[in-house]
């Protein structure tokens, strides 16, 4: 696997199960970059980042 450097984390989201979270994370990365994407990460504030891991 080529190195591809450092990443950020711009969202968290907790789920209930594996499952879920799965579902979830495929339906996030449907999006691309469009206008449903731009409205998730605008409406999700940085504090919850900087407050650590969920869980």
């Amino acid at each position: 696997m080529k190195n591809r450097g450092e990443f950020e984390v711009v969202y968290v989201e907790e789920c209930s199960s594996r499952i879920n979270a799965m579902r979830r994370e495929k339906e996030i990365k449907s999006y691309k970059s469009g206008e449903a994407l731009k409205k998730l990460l605008s409406n999700y504030s940085k504090d919850k980042i900087d407050a650590g891991p969920v869980g």
